[in-house]
C-alpha cells in the first residue's frame, strides 16, 4: 500500500501556480447618469423666445457605452446619450451617438478620451420668469474628457468622468426647431463591467 501511494503521488502533477500577469480585459460595458452645463444663446424651441448668450442647464442624461480594447492602454467605444430637461413644453429626449477613444493610464486609474458624433444636447431655459422652455445644440458634437476608474470587484468598476463638448449647429433649423452652437461640460458617474 505504501508503494502504491508513493507511485500515485509521483504520477499526480503538482498544481499550476497562478499566472504572474492576469489576463487583460477585452471589452467593457458601462452605464452612467449625469448632468451638464452649457454656454449658448439664440431661440427656444417651442416659444421661439430670444435668449441672450449665457450658461444654461442640461438637468439629466443617461449614457450607455460598449468598448473594445486594442491593447491594455487603448480602447475604442460607441456610446449613446439620452438627455432629459423636464421642461413645461414636454420636449422629447435629446439623442446623441458618439464614437470615443480611451487612453488608459494604469495603475493610476486615470483615463483620457476623445469623442466625435452626431445628435443634440437639450437645455432647460427659463422664459418670462416661470415657464420652462428648451434650447437644442447640435447636430455635430466633438470633445474630450478625463475620468477615473475605481475597481470595486474583479470585474466591476465605478467610473467618474468629466467631458467637454463643442456642439455645432449644422443648420439653423432641423426638425422644425432652432439649432444653436454651444460649449458644454458634463459630469457622469456610473458603473462598468470589464471582461
Amino acid at each position: 500500500p505504501g508503494a502504491a501511494l508513493a507511485q500515485s503521488a509521483v504520477r499526480s502533477p503538482p498544481p499550476e501556480p497562478p499566472p504572474l500577469h492576469p489576463p487583460q480585459p477585452q471589452v467593457f460595458l458601462g452605464i452612467s447618469i449625469g448632468s451638464g452645463l452649457g454656454v449658448l444663446g439664440g431661440q427656444t424651441e417651442a416659444l421661439e423666445a430670444d435668449v441672450a448668450t449665457g450658461p444654461q442647464w442640461a438637468p439629466m442624461h443617461l449614457r450607455a457605452e460598449l468598448a473594445a480594447f486594442r491593447n491594455p492602454q487603448l480602447a475604442f467605444a460607441i456610446s449613446a446619450r439620452l438627455g432629459y430637461t423636464f421642461a413645461d413644453t414636454d420636449p422629447p429626449a435629446a439623442k446623441a451617438v458618439l464614437l470615443r477613444v480611451y487612453r488608459m493610464c494604469s495603475p493610476l486609474g486615470l483615463r483620457f478620451s476623445g469623442a466625435i458624433g452626431a445628435g443634440y444636447i437639450r437645455y432647460r431655459v427659463g422664459v418670462d420668469g416661470s415657464l420652462k422652455d428648451t434650447m437644442a445644440a447640435g447636430a455635430v458634437i466633438a470633445g474630450a474628457g478625463v475620468g477615473y476608474v475605481v475597481p470595486i470587484s474583479k470585474s466591476w468598476r465605478l467610473t467618474v468622468d468629466v467631458n467637454a463638448f463643442a456642439a455645432i449647429a449644422s443648420s439653423e433649423n432641423y426638425g422644425g426647431v432652432p439649432n444653436e452652437h454651444a460649449l458644454h461640460l458634463d459630469l457622469d458617474v456610473g458603473l462598468a463591467i470589464f471582461r
